[in-house]
């Protein structure tokens, strides 16, 4: 079983989504209590946008071994990106408790209380997470939260000691949008040209990960590189029709190209998604909200 297990993880890391199935259905076959096969194939029928399957394994996992962090952590994560924020609290507080010394449940908790607008409630976590280690998401998080009170500067130093800890492309392209907001524009597109060179080795390795080539969009519009952004847009928007992440960060790519009506058409399909607080407090996104098109889900109607 753990050679078969082994094998799913290189196939899968390399988006080879079906070879991978095979390698962990034969685990199963092999040792039908592995919990660790379940979530693997979980994270592999997301690869296939077999949400409802993935979402089984998860639960499956859990229920085989429900004394291991991992299991919750595995589903609370789909939950999250699924933007079922509510129900990803429950498996990240069991974390919480099972890993008490682990910034890891702090971190995760503090994305959902984020994405639901609950800021208060989001950086008590994330002070928990950095008292326990001082790691590049909790800061990345941190400041995302004074980027949404429009606190800039602190925002910026937030990102900064994000990259400083770790390869986080996220929090360069977050560093980018905080020094454009500053007007620093030099080291706004230095902090864009690196997140779009770190996604780009990253897209060489999986370029089946739609969650990656959404923020390269995000990273190429802010550098003005426009005409290869929206490209990016097109071809995810194809590939990956639902995840609120993804059309959030090509929301933002296309109104930082102009693109007015299609930024429109990502908001709506992210703010159904459920990221309704995030769309609300992004100054790119602010002028758009105003169209008529908006009007039902920013009242939440369209959130899951």
């Amino acid at each position: 079983p753990d050679s078969h297990l082994a094998m799913g993880v290189v196939q899968l890391g390399r988006g080879r989504f079906e070879e991978a199935i095979q390698s962990f259905e034969t685990v199963l076959e092999l040792a039908p209590a592995d919990d660790a096969a379940c979530r693997q194939i979980g994270q592999t029928y997301e690869g296939l946008g077999k949400y409802e399957e993935a979402r089984e394994m998860y639960q499956r996992a859990v229920d085989l071994n429900p004394g291991f962090w991992q299991n919750y952590l595995a589903l609370g994560n789909f939950l999250l990106y699924r933007g079922e924020f509510e129900k990803a609290k429950a498996p990240y507080r069991k974390l919480i408790s099972l890993r008490p010394k682990s910034d890891i449940g702090h971190n995760n908790l503090a994305l959902t209380h984020l994405s639901l607008g609950e800021m208060e409630e989001a950086e008590v976590h994330l002070f928990a997470a950095l008292a326990i280690q001082p790691d590049p998401s909790s800061y990345n998080n941190l400041g995302f939260i004074y980027y949404s009170q429009g606190r800039y500067e602190e925002a910026a130093d937030q990102f900064l000691k994000a990259t400083q800890l770790g390869p986080e492309q996220e929090a360069w392209v977050n560093l980018g949008d905080a020094y454009r907001q500053l007007n620093k524009l030099q080291q706004a597109r230095e902090a864009y040209s690196k997140a779009t060179e770190m996604i780009t080795v990253q897209l060489q390795i999986n370029p089946s990960d739609s969650g990656l080539r959404a923020m390269l969009a995000y990273s190429l519009a802010g550098v003005g590189r426009c005409e290869e952004a929206l490209r990016e847009v097109g071809r995810v928007n194809e590939e990956d029709p639902s995840n609120p992440l993804s059309h959030y960060y090509l929301a933002i790519a296309a109104a930082l190209c102009k693109e007015d009506g299609t930024a429109i058409q990502h908001i709506k399909v992210a703010a159904s998604g459920g990221l309704v607080a995030d769309v609300k407090t992004n100054p790119d996104l602010e002028p758009l909200l105003t169209d008529p098109a908006l009007a039902g889900v920013l009242a939440g109607e369209g959130k899951r």
